[in-house]
């Protein structure tokens, strides 16, 4: 276990208050994130770097991660903060995970109504105020960058410090939210203590099945998630950072120090650089290479199209660079323009086209609903997908998250009307943009239905692993027997290479799923319950395709977004979750992955008590 009280973390010290006079026992409670227990999540790093700014000053602080754990989390909370006797509880997450922040601050409440409640991260950054009321458990709230202002606040509740004093936090005083001003942001980020992996139960994460928009080179590999450096320094109008605008990276010596005791510790053979602006100037690329290339790791890495060179990926992938995601979002000038993201469609064509000379692989998204998106810009996106099948970028909408422009417009506008609500509904898309609802419509099924050439595996088998599907069959290419690692049922999310002749596969893993099964299974609920499949999003109409029974009158498909509601899809409607109250529905199919999936599952928990079983689609193909 890494020691946190060892002088490598002084610097830190010195940065911050020492603890107060009272000793107090913190519980730290990270979020359920995996959809079940086969499945990767991807580490909160924010809540591992809180850990470790607690760990760091000296503080008595459990961790409590309640992902992988078959009891429910009110159970573990009472028992947790019963034996280790627990003053203050800590949380934290993004705007979209009110309703799983919501759920854990309220049972913490009812467990002990005296209980002390901080949260931080994006769901307070983006709005403090609306957040804080929508919160209503929460004592205090941790604005921006937390390291530094976790200690103060701690140190306040120990005794020694008043609470206004603090720089970066909300609070309540006298029925009211109280918000000081900001606090600086920490210029030289080496002085962090490192992320508290072990705390935050790293290792169990590492043999799960992998995240599904990894490709081939990442198969069966125990990945690591790094950070070198923190924040953008532009400003897209889809985007917040929680940690601020100005954009600072850590020195190679103390990334690879850390580096070095992860490696020792976990055994990891890939790695994922979280960072957003990591590939920001050739010269850092250069160095960081030099010293990774020795370990012979792939990783992945994010990165601007303008930046992109030749040389620079030459260098990446002579270093074990395999994988970069890109924020693409549009396929026109004009949005591109609108959005702020200071690049061209010529430009993401110039990077793509590299990478696919350089053998590095991509991922990136296309995003629709900018202020400024009309029918016809989203047409131009759609098409120019279309052209370049061999990228698979995904397809979405863009929603207007508390702290982005797009929120604050959406806010100014008129167009959401209560931000309280809002964020209490999920933050559910609202259209900002110039489209009427009609063109909406029409775009969203052209996005649903969206299809790339699909290539036939021979002698297909699959086998169900978590939340994802391997499939195996002949390449239609080169003839070899091949598997593909997990694949999403419906979706197509990642890009796969037939590894024996190295060409691209489009392959759905739902045309090698077993009909018969699903039948059965759905034919069986059917006996006795109305069943609702939710949501309908990209690739749903390949599951209308597949069986003839999702047409039965006895099955209902719905879906949050308003602007879906009515719409058919494949010659089906498409309903609001409140038919599930009017239908008397008691059967739910989860048609989503874990983030989104999860939070699914607890807006049925919290407003359709009726709902007696809850399956992921993936059950249906169980036997």
């Amino acid at each position: 276990m890494l020691d946190y009280l060892s002088p490598r973390f002084e610097g830190f010290r010195e940065l911050v208050p020492p603890k107060g006079r009272n000793e107090l026992n913190y519980l730290l409670i990270v979020p359920q994130l995996a959809s079940n227990n086969d499945e990767q999540y991807v580490l909160p790093l924010g809540l591992a770097y809180i850990s470790a700014a607690l760990k760091a000053t000296g503080r008595n602080i459990i961790v409590l991660n309640l992902n992988y754990k078959n009891e429910p989390a009110c159970d573990i909370l009472s028992r947790y903060i019963r034996e280790h006797e627990i003053n203050v509880c800590l949380s934290g997450g993004l705007s979209s995970m009110y309703a799983d922040l919501h759920s854990i601050q309220t049972a913490i409440h009812d467990i002990s109504p005296e209980m002390v409640q901080i949260c931080g991260g994006g769901i307070i950054s983006g709005d403090p105020v609306p957040a804080m009321t929508a919160l209503d458990a929460v004592d205090y709230g941790v604005i921006g960058e937390g390291e530094i202002t976790i200690c103060e606040l701690c140190t306040a509740l120990e005794g020694d410090k008043d609470i206004s004093g603090i720089k970066g936090i909300a609070y309540r005083e006298n029925n009211e939210i109280k918000q000081t001003p900001a606090r600086p942001q920490i210029v030289d980020i080496s002085v962090i203590p490192w992320a508290d992996y072990e705390g935050l139960e790293f290792s169990e994460i590492l043999d799960k099945n992998p995240i599904e928009h990894f490709d081939h080179n990442f198969r069966n590999k125990r990945l690591m998630h790094l950070t070198f450096s923190r924040s953008c320094p532009y400003q897209c109008t889809f985007c917040f950072h929680t940690v601020g605008n100005k954009f600072r990276a850590r020195t190679l010596d103390d990334f690879f120090e850390e580096f070095d005791y992860l490696l020792e510790s976990f055994k990891f053979d890939a790695f994922m650089l979280e960072d957003e602006f990591f590939l920001s100037n050739m010269e850092m690329v250069k160095s960081f290479s030099a010293r990774i290339k020795k370990y012979g790791i792939i990783f992945s890495a994010s990165a601007r199209v303008d930046n992109i060179t030749e040389e620079m990926l030459r260098c990446l992938y002579d270093s074990g660079c395999r994988f970069i995601l890109f924020g693409i979002e549009s396929a026109s000038d004009a949005i591109l323009k609108s959005m702020r993201k200071n690049i061209t469609v010529k430009q993401i064509e110039n990077a793509l086209a590299l990478c696919r000379k350089m053998n590095i692989n991509i991922q990136g998204n296309l995003i629709f609903g900018d202020i400024s998106e009309t029918y016809e810009t989203a047409l131009e996106s759609i098409e120019w997908n279309r052209k370049f099948p061999y990228f698979k970028l995904n397809m979405h909408w863009i929603t207007a998250y508390p702290g982005t422009y797009d929120y604050k417009y959406a806010l100014q506008n008129g167009i959401i009307k209560d931000p309280i609500r809002y964020l209490k509904d999920g933050c559910p898309w609202m259209n900002i943009s110039k489209m009427t609802m009609e063109e909406v419509s029409e775009i969203s099924l052209l996005m649903d239905t969206f299809e790339f050439p699909y290539d036939a595996l021979a002698d297909s088998s699959f086998s169900i692993r978590g939340n994802t599907v391997n499939v195996s069959g002949v390449c239609p290419y080169c003839g070899e027997k091949i598997t593909l690692d997990a694949l999403d049922l419906i979706r197509s999310v990642k890009t796969n290479f037939c590894i024996a002749c190295g060409h691209l596969l489009n392959v759905y893993a739902i045309q090698c799923m077993d009909r018969f099964v699903f039948e059965s299974n759905l034919r069986r609920i059917l006996e006795n319950d109305k069943i609702v499949f939710w949501p309908v999003a990209q690739g749903f109409h390949r599951l209308l395709d597949f069986s003839g029974m999702m047409y039965d009158e006895r099955v209902f498909i719905v879906d949050s977004n308003s602007n879906k509601h009515g719409r058919l899809i494949r010659n089906k409607k498409i309903l609001p979750p409140d038919v599930i109250i009017s239908e008397e529905i008691r059967c739910a199919v989860i048609c989503a992955g874990s983030v989104i999936g999860n939070a699914v599952k607890t807006t049925i928990k919290a407003k359709y008590p009726g709902v007696t079983q809850v399956f992921d689609l993936l059950d249906l193909f169980k036997e």
